[in-house]
């Protein structure tokens, strides 16, 4: 064996659990993303009322959407931005997203907690919205995306009815607002350097009715009563 072949790996069970450490920080940002197809009917459960202002670079890149917290927000030189990339300013809420949907396995999904990404023209009703209900923490609502034009988080909100939110995890739901300040930390450097992108919107389109989402969504009538 040449010189060159020689002590190539780590060895032993620090190295092993550093890297298992690393896995289960990195599953701590995985969140699913709350997004409508046009036409589309939905009912959603906030759980917070204070959006998370973020300044975020949304991208395409082999036909997913990837979302980068911008470094300039923290006076540090972002990659992104040299690359005249423009980023957008989001605020994020956390809510409960009722759909029901099947994945390939034919296993039932519903009321998962997402990340509620509002841009501004989705913040300005949020915002009425929130002082019609007095704070959007715990009020349900049925969400319509009317086109390809109206934000991907819907255009109408028709309120339902407000939770408390001790009720919501009395029946199990996963209902406290993530950390924010793990789920939309910036990225290591060398991805934003890395990142081989199309612009968000320029490559397949995240709100279309052919998203390639690899699931089945399950057709239901619901009425007014909550139903956990």
């Amino acid at each position: 064996m040449s010189e060159k072949r020689k002590n190539l790996f780590d060895r032993g069970y620090k190295v092993a659990k550093a890297k298992d450490d690393a896995i289960e920080e990195k599953k701590k940002t995985l969140v699913g993303r709350f997004f409508m197809k046009p036409e589309e009917n939905k009912r959603i459960i906030f759980l917070d009322d204070s959006p998370v202002m973020v300044e975020e670079h949304q991208v395409w890149e082999d036909g997913r959407p990837k979302f980068f917290t911008c470094l300039k927000m923290f006076d540090e030189p972002c990659p992104l931005c040299k690359r005249k990339h423009k980023p957008s300013s989001v605020g994020y809420y956390s809510i409960i997203d009722r759909s029901e949907w099947k994945d390939k396995q034919g296993k039932s999904h519903k009321n998962e907690r997402k990340l509620f990404g509002a841009k501004m023209k989705a913040l300005r009703k949020l915002r009425r919205l929130s002082k019609e209900c007095n704070g959007l923490d715990g009020v349900e609502f049925k969400v319509y995306r009317d086109g390809s034009d109206d934000p991907t988080t819907g255009s109408d909100f028709t309120q339902i009815k407000k939770h408390e939110l001790e009720y919501l995890l009395s029946k199990g739901l996963e209902a406290e607002p993530f950390d924010y300040d793990i789920i939309l930390a910036p990225k290591d450097e060398s991805e934003y350097e890395e990142v081989d992108f199309v612009e968000y919107g320029k490559g397949k389109n995240l709100g279309s009715k052919k998203s390639g989402k690899d699931e089945e969504e399950v057709e239901e009538d619901q009425d007014d009563e909550v139903d956990f």
